[in-house]
């Protein structure tokens, strides 16, 4: 059970976390333009 619940948190995170750098990724190009000389 603890594995699964591991597991399960794992992806549920990375999950997470992919949709926060697609969020990121949309809205940072002008800034990365920007700080890119």
């Amino acid at each position: 059970m603890g594995r699964i619940t591991l597991a399960t948190i794992a992806t549920t995170v990375s999950s997470i976390l992919k949709v926060i750098g697609v969020k990121s990724k949309n809205s940072n190009p002008p800034a990365k333009k920007s700080k890119v000389p």
